[in-house]
């Protein structure tokens, strides 16, 4: 029994999921460290000490700080499309429902995360050239999103008038600032972010 399992969490699926755990426990420590100092200011000791690790664990997943904070920018982007990408697929949804949806979950997650949608505000010129390039893209990719929403919004009337771009960038602007001016992030203050949002920009 016990040879079972000791071979169970040896096998590739379960070291995977080791590496994968480890990998997020180290980018979580270094986004609150980096949202509560800077990255310039934390060193991949500081992270280590943050999960009772020695830097060794760290930089056996990660070889520089920099290569850390750009996969820890492309991992939110990942959080990020889990949360949204499901209210967007709503196939059923009307362009209006379906905007709806998108906006509550980003702001859910916006204040869910907000220490690392910090760091992505603060940090993405100290990551690689190489790695800043996947980054660029997926704002890229996320502006289309939004742009593609509006667009769906202006079909059926539904939203202000203006370029479909603009009107987009307004948007992800109000909904990624206003939680830093509005530090209280109870479940009335998000209701109270939605609902702003939808009035400013729905008919």
């Amino acid at each position: 029994m016990e040879k079972n399992k000791r071979m169970a969490l040896n096998s590739p699926p379960a070291k995977r999921r080791t590496a994968r755990m480890n990998r997020e426990m180290i980018m979580e420590a270094a986004a609150r460290l980096f949202a509560a100092s800077s990255y310039e200011g934390v060193s991949i000791d500081d992270i280590a000490s943050e999960i009772g690790a020695t830097k060794g664990l760290v930089y056996h997943y990660f070889p520089s700080k920099g290569a850390l904070l750009g996969e820890l920018l492309l991992w939110i982007h990942k959080l990020f499309l889990d949360k949204v990408e499901p209210a967007y697929a709503s196939i059923n949804a009307s362009p209006v429902d379906r905007f709806k949806e998108v906006v509550r979950a980003h702001i859910d997650f916006n204040y869910q995360y907000l220490h690392m949608i910090s760091v992505i505000y603060r940090t993405v010129d100290s990551v690689p050239a190489g790695m800043r390039r996947k980054i660029r893209k997926q704002r890229l990719d996320y502006m289309a999103l939004f742009i593609a929403l509006v667009k769906e919004l202006q079909q059926s009337n539904n939203v202000v008038e203006g370029d479909a771009r603009e009107i987009a960038v307004s948007i992800t602007t109000l909904i990624n600032y206003l939680p830093f001016y509005l530090k209280d992030t109870g479940i009335k203050k998000r209701e109270s972010v939605y609902k702003l949002v939808i009035r400013l920009f729905c008919r």
